[in-house]
């Protein structure tokens, strides 16, 4: 009659299964370990550069409306466009030198003349550096690069209400007979769209208020070829030839 196998060790089983468990939790805690180190070592530099720069180098942000009054043989016609202005610095070279740091965020002002006609109000300037991030500042008076002065002169600015845009700072203003061709982009000059639309045209009114409103995003619906360009120049190039204007899909859309 065949001998039975022999007993297993059930004491050093247990002992091996706990020592095993044990080499587990070790490997896990020092993971843990690495990670918090690894955290703290990355994390803490990242918190203090971003407190550093927004103490030193903030961003000031002037969001307002911008409304275009068109006076036609059919009427007024009106177009507006909430827009944000940003006023910011930015460290350079580590630190040592301060750079300034602008940009625009919305959309352009397209009005809607009538059948085959229409302007549109870009960002670009047209007048001097007038453009549609400096019209706060032309409007209200905020001094765009000084960290307490420009924060303080916008805060004003939302206390001042409607104020009026004279018509020849107005940024670039285009038309555009086709509106589902960018080719067909022409400049007209805000103080005398009549030299192009006839009598009758005119820019009567250009207002703007400072605003907490949303954002507008319209302007691809009335301009459908803005989405192909992906942010190319309306030439379809990538480079600035200065053909059409040097217009870009940033100097009607920006930041939405």
């Amino acid at each position: 009659m065949p001998k039975d196998d022999a007993p297993t060790d059930d004491g050093a089983s247990e002992q091996l299964r706990r020592e095993q468990r044990d080499e587990r939790w070790r490997k896990l805690a020092a993971r843990s370990r690495l990670k918090k180190r690894l955290l703290l070592f990355v994390g803490i530099p990242v918190a203090l550069w971003a407190v550093w720069t927004q103490v030193l180098y903030p961003t000031y942000t002037a969001r307002y409306e911008l409304t275009i009054e068109v006076e036609t043989p059919d009427g007024i016609k009106t177009g507006s466009s909430v827009i944000e202005a940003r006023y910011g610095w930015e460290p350079t070279l580590f630190g040592l030198i301060s750079g300034v740091r602008n940009s625009v965020r919305g959309e352009a002002v397209f009005v809607d003349l009538g059948p085959g006609k229409n302007i549109v109000v870009t960002f670009r300037g047209q007048v001097g550096e007038w453009n549609a991030q400096h019209l706060p500042s032309l409007v209200y008076d905020i001094p765009r690069y000084h960290r307490i002065k420009t924060r303080t002169g916008i805060w004003e600015a939302h206390n001042m209400g409607l104020r009026e845009v004279p018509v020849e700072n107005l940024p670039l203003t285009v038309t555009f007979p086709d509106t589902t061709n960018p080719f067909s982009a022409v400049k007209l000059y805000p103080s005398d769209i009549s030299a192009f639309f006839g009598n009758g045209y005119n820019v009567s009114r250009a207002t703007i208020q400072m605003t907490n409103r949303k954002l507008t995003h319209r302007i691809e619906a009335e301009l459908p070829w803005l989405k192909g360009l992906s942010g190319g120049y309306l030439s379809g190039k990538r480079i600035n030839d200065g053909s059409l204007l040097g217009l870009s899909v940033g100097d009607f859309k920006a930041g939405t």
